[in-house]
């Protein structure tokens, strides 16, 4: 089996159980535990495929293939045709791959010739940016609405490698942090704007695996911005959408009296959330707790956070697999949990914050005034500012990768009283 064939069983798994690469790789790779060797050309080839699938898919009709399905032929003509657009692949392999595929081996082989701009001549504009960054249509349309500047280099940039940030704890001390780097062999920088966020230069194999977790934790500088946004210091403040405890360990690091946080997992708070509050020594600080943030258990805290599920396309430099299987549904029903959780976490506190690592214009502005206009919640400076700030919500703060360096994100504070 070649990482070609491979590649394509890993895409279509992720496909179609709307698992992650890593997990579908992790999947197959359990089963197949003899063909390992072959683990880093095929992480290098999915990430290519899911980030330019759209583009794939015109190559392989320009030729005189299609229309697109989800099956394993179809995955593997994507991965055949991302390998000629991007990669000289041997002639042997292209052969191989042409039979199993079912595209003929002198009509796949004219990919070699062809460049991504030439797949896109005498699209309209839309259209170019579409097929050209791979973005479905109807996320591009959310995009638009939501006016991000320069919306082609955001595209551009949600196709490169993210960058990595570190949160640190600043009471630690200096020489602590600098010996929990030194041991996991990381070089970082310290960021400009928030006091406890490095920026990792350099790492073993591009991502630190052996932090000492009670000083260093790799969190994103705009996940980080959250919860400096709700200034938890002497406050006993909550996250009702905790999830692992991330960011509620995050409070307790920037002293917060107490932190109370909840899930609807059974299995992310005594799985996730319960080593991670061990791991980050805070186990005195927060508390954990299984429940519905659309009946919060708990009132009279001094701010909430409400950070639901969402697109994730502010993610789309980790997971770009989300583009290939995220349908329009998916934004309304997310939209539509994402206000409710709003509206009930609002009587918990006098304070909300709402964050969401997604870009689109329905789940950020739409939300956030429909908050304001429909459930009398009052907004207020999302500060520090550290994003920009959206033209059609400014009281809040966007993050942008292609700005900020960062994943997407959105930041909104509103007084509930």
């Amino acid at each position: 089996m070649t990482p070609e064939e491979i590649a394509a069983q890993v895409l279509l798994k992720s496909v179609r159980m709307r698992w992650s690469l890593s997990r579908a790789a992790g999947w197959f790779f359990s089963r197949n535990p003899g063909l390992s060797h072959f683990k880093p050309p095929v992480r290098v080839i999915t990430l290519g495929v899911a980030r330019n699938f759209i583009l794939l898919d015109r190559a392989l009709e320009h030729i005189g293939y299609g229309p697109p399905r989800n099956d394993l032929r179809w995955m593997l003509g994507r991965v055949m045709a991302f390998s000629l657009l991007f990669w000289r692949l041997k002639p042997s392999r292209v052969a191989r791959g042409a039979r199993r595929s079912g595209i003929g081996y002198r009509d796949l082989i004219k990919l070699r010739d062809v460049s991504p701009r030439d797949l896109v001549k005498g699209l309209s504009e839309f259209d170019r940016l579409s097929v050209l960054y791979s973005m479905p249509k109807w996320m591009l349309a959310q995009l638009k609405a939501a006016e991000i500047p320069n919306l082609e280099e955001l595209l551009r940039t949600l196709n490169r490698d993210p960058n990595r940030w570190l949160r640190v704890r600043l009471n630690a001390g200096r020489g602590r942090i600098e010996a929990a780097l030194r041991d996991a062999g990381v070089m970082a920088e310290p960021d400009e704007q928030l006091p406890d966020v490095l920026k990792i230069i350099e790492a073993p194999g591009g991502l630190p695996r052996l932090l000492d977790r009670r000083v260093v934790v790799l969190q994103d500088k705009a996940s980080a911005l959250v919860s400096h946004v709700l200034q938890p210091g002497g406050r006993r403040v909550g996250d009702l959408t905790g999830g692992a405890a991330i960011k509620a360990s995050h409070m307790a690091w920037l002293g917060a009296k107490g932190v109370f946080s909840m899930d609807i997992s059974v299995r992310r708070v005594f799985e996730e959330a319960a080593p991670n509050v061990k791991a980050m020594d805070v186990g005195s600080i927060v508390d954990l707790a299984v429940g519905d943030v659309k009946k919060p258990p708990i009132r009279g805290l001094d701010a909430v956070l409400v950070d639901p599920p969402c697109t994730d396309l502010g993610r789309l430099q980790f997971n770009p697999e989300i583009k290939m299987w995220l349908k329009p549904r998916d934004l309304r029903v997310m939209s539509g949990l994402q206000l409710g959780m709003m509206k009930a976490a609002s009587g918990a506190s006098r304070t909300l914050v709402y964050s969401v690592c997604t870009l689109t214009y329905s789940e950020t502005i739409r939300n956030a005034r429909i908050a304001s206009e429909e459930f009398g919640l009052e907004p207020i400076e999302a500060q520090p500012i550290v994003g920009e700030r959206p033209p059609g919500f400014p009281k809040a703060q966007r993050m942008l990768p292609h700005i900020h360096g960062t994943q997407g994100f959105f930041i909104a504070k509103f007084k509930t009283k």
